[in-house]
């Protein structure tokens, strides 16, 4: 874990696991980055397997959820670093009379799917170390609040969990009125490699329309899902004043 300090962000990196954690202000951010492309075949490793070559590989569950169990892996090697990140972050407010105006758990692909898999701890530790879980709970984290505190946001999010544990995450964004969604580029063809068993949703869905991909077509790649291309489109829609473009999506 290593931390710095830039134009007022405390950020912290674990390098071996993909994930970010930045502060600025009243904001915290953890951000989970997709798969580099040697890592793609890592993509449909959803199946856990024994050491051995022999070894039967076999379906991993949450809660009687299938999940897929090499993002669950990645999260579960993270897990420990990135609560201790958050929490630092949210104390280092304290220490400095802020009040946690966001919290927002981000990803893009891989680390889309590794996000679901993560978000009920993240959301379990908030309210037990802030909120109605807690003896002493603070405002900003109450039940009542959580809503304007969490969010949930993905691009291009590569699934990670079947319908039953979609359903699990979508009964918990309404229960706390939380807002979730994946962005897609209308053109992105890594859906089309999606494993079977995930091909559910969670949370909305908006897809990006043509008028706004073709001027930024090459920052997307040849498969339209790089983050640079959803960056760029963000920057095109603020300059523009059309953050209305995006289109809601109702067939997978």
């Amino acid at each position: 874990m290593q931390r710095f300090r830039h134009l007022g962000t405390e950020t912290s990196v674990n390098r071996d696991h993909k994930a970010v954690v930045l502060r600025s202000k009243a904001s915290v951010i953890i951000a989970f980055r997709g798969s580099i492309p040697d890592e793609t075949v890592k993509n449909f490793w959803f199946l856990g397997k024994g050491p051995n070559w022999w070894d039967i590989p076999y379906p991993v569950k949450v809660n009687g959820c299938l999940v897929h169990s090499f993002y669950l892996e990645i999260w579960h090697h993270m897990k420990g670093t990135a609560i201790l990140a958050i929490n630092s972050a949210v104390e280092k407010m304290k220490q400095e009379d802020i009040v946690p105006k966001s919290i927002v758990v981000r990803g893009h692909s891989m680390g889309g799917g590794i996000s679901t898999l993560a978000f009920t701890d993240i959301v379990k530790e908030i309210r037990h170390q802030y909120g109605s879980e807690n003896s002493s709970p603070q405002g900003w984290a109450e039940d009542s609040n959580i809503r304007n505190i969490v969010k949930h946001i993905t691009f291009s999010e590569f699934p990670a969990a079947d319908i039953s544990y979609h359903t699990m995450l979508n009964e918990l964004y309404e229960r706390y009125q939380i807002p979730a969604c994946d962005i897609v580029n209308h053109a992105d063809q890594t859906s089309l490699t999606h494993i079977l068993h995930f091909r559910s949703w969670r949370g909305y869905h908006y897809k990006l329309p043509a008028e706004v991909i073709d001027h930024v077509a090459p920052s997307f790649g040849p498969q339209g899902h790089l983050m640079e291309g959803y960056m760029k489109a963000a920057e095109w829609m603020e300059n523009h004043g059309r953050q209305d473009m995006v289109e809601s999506m109702y067939s997978y």
